[in-house]
């Protein structure tokens, strides 16, 4: 038998190497850093820059996500339909009614952007769940549990990307510079639709599942993501509406992050008490329900907000959480685990 200290040790190794490898997160605060100190003029053509990089690095994204979908796998996972439905309910209704909650007390923020803020508070909440992280910590707390913590991610990303545009076309949220349904439409068919369709149709065509091509990809869509950070937050450093930010606004901000955080994982910790799904399940929703993508969210708002000089303002939530959820997302690993093995 494998002593309890041997086990510990190695789990611990697991977490720390995880951590090593959380390049991104550093790198999204140089990022932040550097667009705040030298910000791109190319920013001030909009939140993607000149049109062509900005877009591309758009394209490529939600193509590299066709191609790391697993759609034979999705398949069969939804079987557990039961699971899959509640956890859909909890992240794409439940998780945005503490933002309406908060909403009603919005008046309290100061500052001339309150509604960059509020709509940024919404994009969070409505975002699908982040797939990398998500499966890492399911796993490293119950190996059963990364099964249907990637099939959840998965299916979230792909229903977001359909489900996130319309609650802003018609929930009317969006900032006034938003533009119109068709021409919406029209630019989420050929920026995100057709390379997703392509990057999924060569998945199924070639299967490709290597470690290194998996390490390609997380690289490619990395930078992407950070491309497009670094124009959105030099527009928004270039147009001066970081300096309108008040301390009650900046305090309000973090309120509604930390408020969804903690709702999320209320609703994460009833579901693993009171729940009769399997063991395997309840660790996944912990560490689903409450995760909140970045590679997706980043790009998405991109495309529904780029036109916006306020765009970094309503990104400035997502900003905020992702590190929080990760730091979190850790310590809970830890926690778990040692809960395992006592």
């Amino acid at each position: 038998m494998t002593e309890p200290s041997k086990i510990s040790a190695k789990g611990r190794g697991s977490r720390l190497g995880f951590l090593r490898q959380q390049g991104f997160l550093g790198a999204v605060l140089l990022v932040v850093a550097l667009a705040a100190f030298w910000p791109s003029p190319a920013g001030e053509k909009g939140a993607l820059g000149s049109a062509v990089p900005g877009t591309v690095a758009v394209m490529i994204l939600f193509f590299l996500q066709g191609l790391s979908l697993p759609t034979r796998e999705l398949l069969a996972g939804v079987r557990q339909g039961r699971f899959y439905s509640v956890s859909f309910f909890i992240i794409f209704v439940v998780s945005p009614l503490s933002v309406v909650v908060l909403g009603s007390f919005w008046w309290m923020l100061g500052g001339s952007s309150p509604g960059a803020l509020f709509t940024g508070l919404i994009y969070l909440a409505l975002l699908p769940t982040t797939v990398s992280t998500a499966v890492v910590f399911s796993g490293l707390v119950k190996r059963e549990a990364a099964v249907p913590a990637l099939y959840l991610a998965a299916l979230t990303n792909l229903a977001g990307v359909f489900y996130v545009p319309l609650v802003f076309l018609f929930g009317g949220f969006g900032p006034e510079q938003m533009g119109s349904g068709a021409e919406l439409a029209g630019e989420i068919l050929w920026q995100l639709l057709i390379p997703l369709g392509i990057g999924q149709f060569l998945r199924l065509v070639f299967a490709p599942s290597s470690d290194g091509f998996k390490k390609i990809v997380r690289l490619t869509s990395h930078s992407c993501v950070l491309l497009i950070l670094y124009l959105a937050l030099s527009r928004s450093v270039l147009s001066g509406v970081w300096g309108e930010l008040s301390i009650s606004s900046w305090a309000a901000v973090l309120a509604g992050v930390f408020t969804l955080f903690a709702w999320l994982h209320l609703w994460a910790g009833i579901g693993q008490r009171w729940s009769s799904f399997r063991a395997g399940e309840k660790v996944a929703m912990w560490f689903c329900w409450p995760q909140k993508s970045a590679a997706v969210g980043v790009p998405l708002a991109a495309i529904l907000f780029g036109e916006s000089v306020e765009f970094g303002l309503i990104l400035l939530p997502l900003l905020l959480y992702h590190p929080m959820q990760l730091l979190w997302g850790s310590w809970w690993v830890a926690v778990l685990s040692n809960r395992k093995e006592a």
